[in-house]
């Protein structure tokens, strides 16, 4: 996985991001499973809004085995 520096402290962001937006009607397990491979491919942020429903809560979803990985960065504030 490639990553870019983002905002003023250059955090490392992976250059591939889960998107979330279909993910609502999927069933948690699935979305669990869908993070996890996400993350063992080193993508290290998720696209989240509140039109998508449920998503900005995902990062929880990670099993608490999972607990050491780095979490996404926090949303992008409006300019």
């Amino acid at each position: 996985m490639r990553y870019i520096e983002f905002g003023q402290n250059a955090t490392k962001v992976s250059e591939i991001v889960l998107g979330a937006m279909r993910i609502a009607p999927m069933a948690p397990a699935e979305v669990a499973d869908l993070i996890e491979a996400a993350l063992d491919a080193g993508v290290n942020a998720v696209d989240t809004a509140p039109i998508y429903g449920p998503s900005e809560g995902l990062p929880s979803w990670v099993r608490p085995s999972r607990s050491a990985s780095p979490s996404p960065p926090p949303p992008a504030t409006g300019r």
